[in-house]
């Protein structure tokens, strides 16, 4: 298993979990980009390695596309879905 740069074990993989975190992160930075609206795979990729375990990291974006989750507007760059930002799927960054 990876250790994040949290210096904590790495969760195990588990879609769900993975999926929520990454949409919560993409819905968080959303709109902060300097970029525009969008956000990167390689800030989400950055992300998974900081708190989750960076092996999962594509994995963690496609599990989140998957789930309705997030959404790739163009090509290696997300947004959060609508269904994601009305609440009805939305996670949170510590579950």
């Amino acid at each position: 298993m990876s250790e994040p740069n949290s210096g904590r074990p790495a969760p195990a993989w588990d879609p769900d979990l993975y999926a929520r975190r990454v949409a919560t992160y993409v819905e968080t930075n959303a709109g902060t980009e300097p970029e525009g609206t969008l956000v990167p795979r390689s800030g989400i990729r950055q992300f998974v390695a900081m708190g989750l375990d960076s092996r999962f990291a594509d994995d963690a974006v496609e599990a989140a596309i998957e789930r309705g989750f997030v959404e790739e507007v163009e090509p290696d760059r997300f947004g959060p879905t609508e269904a994601w930002t009305a609440g009805g799927t939305r996670g949170s960054l510590t579950e």
